[in-house]
Parts: C-alpha cells; sequence; structure tokens
C-alpha cells in the first residue's frame, strides 16, 4: 500500500530518494578528523618471516595512502584484516593464539594501527587417519605411511602439507589400483588441552581397476608402434598409475613429442577395467644449429649439426656434426635405433672422419663403430660395441698408417638432473677398449678410463653447488713408443686442467712437445655460485699428471691450476668464460694464463 502511495505522489518519493542517499552518505563519508594515511606495527612475534607473512594477509598497508576514511571504517577495515591473520596463524600451526589491536592517536591525522599478537605454541599434528566409507561396505581404516603422505609429526601441522598429503594420498592409492578414489570429507579436530590436532579423512575408494584397451590419438608421422613399445603395462594388469608416468617420462625423453597427456576413464567397464588414453603432440622432427668456442690454447672452433629425430617413423634420430678449427676438423654422424629388438636397448653407429693438428703430431682418422646400448633400471647404462678405425699419424716427420679393430664397452651410472647444468647427482662412467691391430698392424693395446663427477647442492635452487671430478686412464699391452700418438693419453686444456695447453701436461720432448703417456690421473673442485639471476661465478682448482708407466704415479709430477669464471645463465644452459693459471707453472712451457669461453659447465 505504501508503494502505491509512493507512486501516486511524485514528490514524496523524490524526498524519500533524497533520504536514503543522505543516510548512505553518512556512513561512508569521512567523519571530523579524517584519517588520510595510516601506518601499521606488528608486535608480538619474534619471527621476521611470519611478521612479514601477516602484513601481506593482512592487507592493511596496500590501502593505507587511499582517500580519507572514518575511524568507524578504519575498525570495520581492521576487524577484516584480523580475520585473515586468524586465518593465517592457523594454517601455521597457531590454533590457541590471541590477537588484539589499538588505533594509535585516533584524533590525528596520521593515525596508527598497532596490531598485537601473541602466537602462543604450536600444536602438533596427532594423527592424519584415513577411513573408507565406500556405500554399501563397512568403514575400513587404511593404513598408508606417514612417509608416503609426506607427513611429519614431529613438526607443528601445516595446512600446506595437509593439503599436500590428500594429493600425495590419491596418488598412492592410483598406484595400488584404486585410481578413482576420492576423498569425501577431510575433518580437523583441535585438542587444545594437548595442544593437538588430529585429522580425518573420509574415502570413497571407488573400485579396484585393471588396466583396460590403450587408444592413441594425435599421431602424425610417427609409427603407433612408437607409443606401443613405451607401454609399460599391458592390458588385464592391476591399475598402477606409476606405470603411466613412466611411460609419459619415455616418450618425453625421446625427443618426438611437444606434449604428452595420459588420461584414463572416469569408470570401469563391466570388465573391471579401466580404458587409457595417450594423446601426443608431435614437434618438428628436423633442426638445425650452431655453436662455437674459443681458447688461448685452441683458438677458434666453430660447430654445427643437423638432426633429424624420426627418420624411418620409428624414432630413429640421425645427426651429423660438422666442426671446424684451428686444432680440429671434423665431420661426425650418429645414428641411433631406439627399442632394437628389445625395449631399453638402442643400436647406435658412430662414423667419423678427422683431422687433428695438436703440438706433437697430427693425424687423419677415418672410423665406423656400432654398438648396442642397454639401460638398467633408471641410472645405468651399458654398451658393447665392434668398429673399425683407420689413421694416418705423423710424429716428428715419421709418418705410419694404423688400422684397428676396436671393441669398446662401458658402464655410466648418472644421477645428475641436468645435461649442461647440474646441479646435483653424479655422473660415473668406465670404459674399456681392446684395440686389436688389423691389416698391416701389428700393435694391440687395452685402454681403460674411469671418469667420475658429483655435484653437491649447498643451497636451494642452485644458488651454490660444490662440484668436484675425478679421471683416471691406463694402457696396457705396448710401450708408449709403439702406441700411435693420437691413441695416447693426454692432460690439459679446455675439457681437463684448466691452466694448462692442451695436452702440455706429461712427458715432453725436447722442443717441449707433448709426448703423452699409457696412464693419466686428474681430479678438480669448483664452487659455483649464482650471483644473480642470470649470473654465476666459479673458482676452482685442479690438478693433473701424465705418465710413461701403465699405473699412476699418484701424487708424483702433479701439475697444479687454478682459477675463476662467470657463467651466463640461459635456457639451453651456461655461456662459460674462464680465467685459469698454472700454479706451479714451469719456464718455458706454460702460459701465465688460459683464457676459454664455450657452452655448458666445464663438466
Amino acid at each position: 500500500r505504501a508503494i502505491i502511495v509512493l507512486m501516486h505522489s511524485p514528490r514524496r518519493m523524490l524526498l524519500c530518494l533524497v533520504a536514503v542517499f543522505l543516510a548512505v552518505l553518512a556512513g561512508i563519508a569521512p567523519a571530523a578528523g579524517q584519517v588520510k594515511h595510516y601506518t601499521v606495527s606488528i608486535s608480538g612475534i619474534g619471527d621476521k618471516a611470519l611478521v612479514e607473512a601477516v602484513r601481506n594477509v593482512s592487507q592493511l598497508d596496500e590501502h593505507k595512502d587511499q582517500a580519507a576514511l572514518s575511524l568507524r571504517a578504519l575498525r570495520l577495515r581492521t576487524d577484516a584484516a584480523l580475520e585473515r591473520v586468524e586465518t593465517l596463524l592457523r594454517s601455521r600451526g597457531y590454533y590457541g593464539s590471541t590477537i588484539t589491536y589499538d588505533i594509535l592517536r585516533p584524533d590525528s591525522s596520521d593515525r596508527e594501527i598497532a596490531l598485537k599478537i601473541d602466537t602462543g605454541p604450536p600444536y602438533m599434528l596427532a594423527a592424519y587417519d584415513i577411513v573408507s566409507t565406500t556405500p554399501g561396505e563397512p568403514r575400513n581404516p587404511i593404513d598408508v605411511p606417514y612417509e608416503t603422505l609426506g607427513i611429519d609429526t614431529s613438526v607443528a601441522v601445516q595446512a600446506d602439507q595437509i593439503i599436500a598429503a590428500d594429493s600425495r594420498l590419491l596418488a598412492s592409492l592410483a598406484r595400488q589400483t584404486y585410481p578413482l578414489a576420492r576423498i569425501l570429507e577431510r575433518k580437523t579436530t583441535v585438542d587444545h588441552a594437548s595442544r593437538s590436532v588430529r585429522v580425518s579423512v573420509s574415502l570413497d575408494m571407488g573400485a579396484a581397476a585393471r588396466f583396460g584397451a590403450t587408444s592413441l590419438d594425435g599421431l602424425s608421422s610417427v609409427e603407433p608402434v612408437v607409443l606401443e613399445r613405451a607401454q609399460s603395462w599391458k592390458q588385464g594388469a592391476p591399475f598402477d598409475a606409476g606405470e603411466l608416468e613412466k611411460t609419459r617420462t619415455k616418450l618425453r625423453e625421446s625427443g618426438l613429442f611437444s606434449s604428452v597427456l595420459i588420461s584414463h576413464a572416469d569408470a570401469v567397464d563391466v570388465n573391471g577395467e579401466l580404458p587409457v588414453t595417450i594423446k601426443v603432440e608431435e614437434r618438428k622432427h628436423r633442426s638445425i644449429g650452431a655453436g662455437g668456442s674459443f681458447s688461448t690454447t685452441e683458438g677458434l672452433l666453430a660447430k654445427a649439426f643437423w638432426t633429424h629425430r624420426n627418420l624411418f617413423g620409428e624414432g630413429e634420430r640421425l645427426r651429423i656434426d660438422a666442426e671446424l678449427g684451428e686444432i680440429r676438423q671434423g665431420l661426425f654422424g650418429n645414428f641411433r635405433k631406439p627399442d632394437f629388438i628389445v625395449n631399453n636397448q638402442d643400436a647406435v653407429i658412430d662414423a667419423r672422419f678427422a683431422q687433428e693438428q695438436p703440438d706433437g703430431f697430427t693425424s687423419l682418422e677415418t672410423a665406423v663403430v656400432g654398438r648396442l646400448e642397454r639401460r638398467f633400471g633408471a641410472f645405468y647404462t651399458g654398451s658393447a660395441g665392434v668398429g673399425l678405425e683407420r689413421s694416418l699419424v705423423d710424429e716428428n716427420g715419421n709418418e705410419e698408417d694404423f688400422s684397428f679393430l676396436v671393441l669398446p664397452l662401458s658402464l655410466r651410472h648418472d644421477t645428475s638432473d641436468d645435461v649442461l647444468d647440474p646441479g646435483k647427482g653424479q655422473r660415473a662412467t668406465l670404459a674399456f677398449t681392446p684395440n686389436i691391430g688389423i691389416l698391416d698392424t701389428d700393435t694391440d693395446f687395452y685402454t681403460t678410463r674411469l671418469y667420475d663427477a658429483v655435484y653437491l647442492p649447498l643451497a636451494e635452487k642452485k644458488e651454490l653447488i660444490l662440484a668436484g671430478w675425478l679421471r683416471l686412464g691406463t694402457i696396457v699391452g705396448e710401450d708408449t713408443a709403439d702406441i700411435p700418438a693420437n691413441k695416447r693419453l693426454y692432460g690439459g686444456g679446455p675439457g681437463s686442467v684448466r691452466g694448462y695447453a692442451l695436452n702440455s701436461i706429461g712427458p715432453l720432448d725436447s722442443q717441449n712437445d707433448p709426448i703423452g703417456g699409457r696412464s693419466l690421473t686428474e681430479f678438480g673442485t669448483e664452487i659455483r655460485w649464482r650471483a644473480f639471476e642470470s649470473v654465476g661465478l666459479v673458482a676452482f682448482v685442479e690438478a693433473g699428471g701424465v705418465y710413461d708407466g701403465s699405473v699412476p704415479d699418484f701424487g708424483k709430477d702433479l701439475q697444479w691450476g687454478g682459477g675463476v669464471g662467470a657463467r651466463y645463465l640461459t635456457a639451453i644452459g651456461p655461456v662459460r668464460l674462464d680465467i685459469a693459471m698454472p700454479l706451479n707453472r714451469r719456464n718455458d712451457v706454460d702460459d701465465a694464463f688460459q683464457i676459454l669461453i664455450s657452452l655448458g659447465q666445464a663438466f
């Protein structure tokens, strides 16, 4: 009835609208003693990181310089901020905290909001209980180790830890035939008497599943057999989500796809099987690239490559490299047939035509080597091969042809986290190569090499890394003079002790040219510091010795080097600049320093 009266009385309607507008304006308009600025202080917390978190979550600082506020509006804003702060403290395990505040200098235009926080002692996580409440079945407790869930009951309960535990719980069940499990409810019970928290999770386990049929999607030039070989499960086997991740990793590492998505259906079929779909997006299979390096001992070295990652449709990779430098020129080819005969076994063919002219000798070499390379688990790779090598070697004007049947064997252990810029892990390789003389060559010798590098992170996010390396080598079967100069062991240079010229460590002839030897020992350590986002600094010390005998004289006649360097960190690895110096410099042999520029870490 009142609405009808107002509609028939425009004057009364106008007066009412004005009254409403004035009432609203009175609620938001600043009163006498406006607050144009205010400051925020926080007391009672000694943890600087927590103080900063409280300041951020309160959002009081974000608006302190905005338009004027009434004292009532400022209190409303602070009350809302305290609710957010209380939520933050509870997420950090402070369930018994008390928060109060005062507005100091209330009649001033420069007021202060003084927060006083007593966090109280942190509450501990008493238990994380898991119960299956699948409809139609009795409630069954489920035992999942706390280590699997990432839960530590010896520290204060953390909200992010509980949330992460939920995800880990479902992931654990998905590896144990229950990929359809879902969390129905998570209940948190706080016991203030014991200052502890108990979390109870109710689950719908869903049906136990077995792997169903696999469908493939997204293939173009890659043959389906590539995905079928990578698939690590068989239809009918108990479902294990870990197998999906294993297959996804293998497909990504193949270099054939820019994206790999493996998903399963939302329900099992009538046979209790869960269909799986592998969806991929192929990347471009051809690529070219170029690079180079410079050192005062080797000069400029230009490099270029061409790669085809899917030569015949089944992931066959062909790579051709070319090098052109003052000391080394060559053409190199590498062909790899993945999963040859059986999974995790590749057939590899290497070919090279190269010329070298270091101090002491020149060589022209042609070689073809084929090998089988097999992966054992996640970190080990073994290989065995056979090949032919022929070289023309000129040493001090004495030119000679050599032909060898080579039988390379190797075992590699690699837990490093990055090819060009490792921050943790280890790389170790043991290689043994018999060289059997054929045709006009009656020289037989056997070369053994051991290489090991270790990377130890000293801070998070690769900010500080301690790296070390060791290299040992020995040749048995012939005297040094009977071994071709290009097959002997040498030390010094960019891939060795950086303070010395290429191959200059060890025995020298009357012209101070390197002779090489039958045994080798080298080692070094380097500290790597990421000083800025894209700039790293390093300092290193290295040493090495080359000996005429087949057994290294450990600790004897070592040449020591050291230096500093800078790294410009890019998406494809660091650009490296090193300045190295010989620490026990030999007169008329060693330069005062060496400069090296290249891509990737030194080791």
